[in-house]
């Protein structure tokens, strides 16, 4: 018996050591990595969809269970009562608004720029607000504000993935791996994207696309298990998301050219969306967050505490943060700051208080305006559907015919009914216009009142709803001046293509979103188009590779989330960064330095001159913040061997300006 334990104890350290991990060599190996991707991926799959169910039946819960009750009881009445059911539009959100925030004045939580910056600082993130993410945000869903799934799903799996990194002592590198690893997990598992989200996620704390390339492998792995298990789970088959208009098997040639116009297009709607939401952002954060002296800090005023690397700094290069300049107007600021003191001087100088009175104002306006426009409320994904057909899929969640909750919509514009044979179109040009700025607005406002969620869907949305205004125009002009009528020959293209380079200039996640607007598409129904043929839709994909692409390039100064930059953890050797000859020699010391040369017959490098050298960077313990008194440790890369003349190092507490030094 006791050979027998001595063996199975042998075999399962042999095992543990090569598979799962190596007590003496800390450090995760590929094999490691992968094993720990596939534990990631199953755990986020089996969370993802469970979380998905809690959302949808609060959703269901409080804009369909409640408001028929309180029909029912009276408390709110038909049109012609005292109390219209329509107004529960605004009373929900503005009392969501108002708990929701104080509690987040309380508690506070990071958010997409505290994530990137942690990211690239530390690797790892402060897993404290976990649960305090998951409650709110599902308030915040359920609440009708324009707040999605996907930013607390990257903070909460991201604090999981720091969480690994720091239980098994992994180096800073390895650490960012598993929270790049795990929140691609969360984000693929919760849409169904198994490679697009996982690229999203890479890509997102980047302004040029992804360079975390060691991340890569293990993050799609990840992801590819967390939508098998997801789709295990909820039983759900596989399919797009959306149906589009008819799109032919073949294009002509010249709709290449006509991408760059649709790029352009959408490179307008995302410089409107970023400017728009950030203004209104501003305003409303101004409402409850006091004016602090030059030796004061907000933790999470990332706008005060950090900036982002500039755009035409290179990768490699050691040079200063750029920092970004307020826009903002000073007469504006002012008018702001005299409403903030007003607030102090009507008695509220407690700042949850004011954060509540905040997101109650918010609440409303939000409310108001999706109850006239409400294609506005929610954060969207459900609703593109209704954008992308002009009104002929019903709004989703509200009820229709006799309904009691059919009410809501009551007051609401740009609603068309699919036997109405008098908007066999579906809503018209002024609607499509009404409905991109009404986003934004709630979008802007929503994202203000402090309240944790995300706005992916968002400018998608926009930009389909201004697809379809940019279309009808161009087709009425085309048709006036007889010209330029190929432009709005192809709206599904428009559609796509303009959402697409919409998207990208908020979140700098061209590849993916190429991925994820593809993969997205379930069919082209002829339907839309009358001819009764439905079309491959291989012929979008290199159309949208140019609008993205276009507008990721156009749109280099347009920043709406300031951490976003180069990573700063690169470590080149001298002579890779010389000038070179044609025939591969460099310049050295003032004298030609000769390649390095392979020999075929033994395989060994004749000259090992120039090997990188190693860091030596590990993560001892958990991440702490006290007090919310900000990041204030130091983070340093130092080469072993020359820990003086070659260092990177990077510390939080001296002046943006010079962040990075060598």
């Amino acid at each position: 018996d006791c050979s027998w334990c001595g063996l199975m104890r042998y075999y399962y350290k042999k095992i543990r050591n090569q598979f799962i991990y190596n007590p003496d060599y800390p450090e995760f190996t590929t094999l490691q990595q992968s094993f720990w991707a596939v534990v990631i991926g199953v755990i986020m799959g089996v969370i993802t969809a469970l979380w998905r169910g809690i959302i949808e039946l609060c959703v269901e819960c409080i804009w369909k269970t409640v408001p028929e009750y309180l029909y029912e009881v009276g408390v709110f009445t038909d049109l012609d009562g005292h109390l219209p059911l329509p107004h529960y539009m605004w009373i929900c959100p503005a009392l969501f608004g108002g708990v929701l925030s104080y509690i987040s004045a309380i508690y506070p939580i990071p958010g997409q720029n505290e994530w990137i910056e942690s990211l690239h600082n530390r690797g790892i993130m402060d897993h404290s607000t976990l649960i305090h993410i998951l409650l709110i945000s599902t308030g915040g869903m359920a609440s009708g504000l324009s707040l999605g799934p996907e930013l607390p799903l990257v903070l909460t799996a991201g604090m999981v993935g720091s969480f690994f990194g720091t239980k098994f002592h992994q180096s800073m590198l390895s650490a960012r791996v598993m929270n790049l690893t795990t929140a691609s997990a969360a984000v693929a598992g919760y849409f169904d994207f198994p490679m697009a989200g996982a690229l999203f996620v890479l890509e997102l704390p980047h302004r040029m696309g992804l360079q975390y390339f060691e991340a890569l492998s293990p993050a799609i792995l990840s992801s590819i298990f967390a939508v098998l298990v997801n789709r295990i789970v909820t039983g759900d088959e596989v399919k797009g998301y959306f149906e589009y208009p008819k799109l032919n098997e073949t294009l002509p040639s010249y709709m290449s050219g006509i991408a760059f116009a649709y790029a352009f297009v959408g490179l307008s709607v995302g410089v409107l969306y970023t400017k728009g939401c950030l203004f209104l952002k501003k305003w409303v954060d101004d409402w409850f967050h006091e004016h602090q002296h030059d030796d004061q800090e907000d933790f999470y005023d990332v706008e005060k505490n950090f900036s982002h690397t500039a755009e035409d700094t290179p990768l490699l290069k050691k040079s200063a943060a750029k920092i970004i300049e307020s826009e903002w107007n000073e007469e504006i600021s002012s008018k702001i700051s005299r409403f903030c003191d007003t607030l102090g001087y009507l008695g509220i100088s407690d700042k949850p208080t004011r954060a509540a009175v905040a997101g109650t104002l918010a609440g409303v306006l939000v409310g108001v305006v999706c109850m006239f426009v409400p294609h506005s409320l929610f954060w969207g994904e459900a609703q593109l559907q209704t954008i992308i057909d002009r009104g002929k899929t019903p709004l989703p969640i509200f009820g229709t015919g006799d309904e009691p909750t059919a009410l809501l919509t009551a007051y609401g514009y740009c609603i068309t009914d699919a036997d109405d044979d008098l908007t066999p179109e579906g809503f018209g040009t002024a609607c499509a216009g009404i409905i991109t700025i009404t986003k934004i607005l709630v979008v802007g406002l929503s994202l203000g009142t402090g309240i944790i969620g995300g706005h992916f869907w968002g400018p998608l949305y926009v930009g389909c709803a201004a697809s379809h205004f940019f279309v009808d125009i161009w087709a009425y002009f085309s048709a006036m001046i007889g010209f330029g009528s190929q432009i709005s020959e192809y709206p599904c293209v428009a559609m796509l293509c303009i959402m697409g380079s919409a998207h990208v200039v908020i979140f700098r996640a061209n590849i993916a979103i190429v991925l994820i607007l593809t993969l997205s598409i379930q069919s082209f129904s002829a339907e839309f188009s009358g001819t009764g043929v439905s079309s491959n839709y291989s012929a979008i994909f290199p159309l949208l590779v140019v609008a993205c692409f276009f507008s990721l390039q156009g749109s280099k100064y347009t920043v709406f989330y300031s951490q976003q930059r180069c990573r700063g953890d690169i470590k080149a050797i001298v002579k890779v960064l010389r000038s070179i000859h044609d025939d591969g020699s460099v310049y050295e010391d003032g004298s030609e330095y000769e390649p390095t040369i392979y020999d075929d017959d033994d395989s060994e490098l004749k000259s090992t001159e120039g090997m990188a050298q190693s860091y030596d960077i590990s993560i001892d313990s958990q991440l702490s913040f006290e007090n919310n008194s900000g990041f204030k440790n130091d983070t340093s890369y130092v080469d072993k061997d020359n820990e003086s003349s070659d260092a990177i190092s990077y510390d939080n507490d001296q002046d943006n300006s010079s962040r990075m030094s060598s």
